[in-house]
């Protein structure tokens, strides 16, 4: 959300800067945006954590509640420290690096910006989803080679279990397929558009 946060409000940061506001005051107003939305976040989270936990308590098993005694749950200072502890270190890393950027731009260099994003990214243009693919559809095929020898009892398969395919085939092909769709999607909604 973070994230997302800066990148909505990179259009007015460059407006405030080309406006006269310096870095440090169009940073100083992120971070303090990103405060507030954390310090919501983490209050709705206490009451939200608490509620859940006593309704996991209340579980005798599974789907089968009853109204005993629950769990009795406790907010310690450590737990709300690791919170904001965890709140402080999102808010460095998502708000404040990225906002960091965003505050040396001006509205021209922010135009400029956006119009080299709309190149489609490096992994589109030099086919590393379509690589990826192939490399997938190849692991899967020689997996599949190997499955009917095991099955057939023919000599000389080796382990399954020692085969390191068995993990890297599934990742690489589902990072395969949402690299795909990823290039489908703008294609998808400009036909339905």
């Amino acid at each position: 959300m973070a994230e997302l946060f800066v990148g909505q409000q990179r259009s007015e940061m460059a407006i405030l800067r080309s406006r006269g506001a310096s870095a440090a005051q169009v940073v100083a107003m992120t971070v303090l945006q990103g405060v507030l939305l954390g310090l919501l976040a983490l209050t709705g989270g206490i009451f939200l954590g608490r509620w859940i936990a006593q309704a996991t308590g209340q579980a005798r098993s599974f789907l089968a509640f009853g109204a005993g005694s629950g769990l009795r749950v406790e907010m310690t200072p450590a737990a709300i420290g690791y919170g904001l502890l965890g709140m402080g270190v999102l808010l460095f890393i998502q708000v404040l690096l990225p906002s960091l950027n965003a505050a040396s731009q001006t509205i021209i260099t922010y135009r400029q910006e956006r119009a080299r994003l709309l190149r489609a990214p490096g992994w589109q243009r030099y086919g590393i989803d379509m690589l990826l693919l192939l490399l997938a559809g190849y692991g899967f095929w020689v997996l599949n080679l190997q499955s009917r020898r095991a099955l057939s009892g023919a000599a000389g398969v080796p382990d399954p279990l020692k085969n390191p395919l068995l993990l890297r085939v599934p990742a690489i092909g589902i990072l395969a397929a949402a690299l795909f769709t990823l290039r489908l999607v703008p294609r998808l909604m400009a036909l339905l558009a």
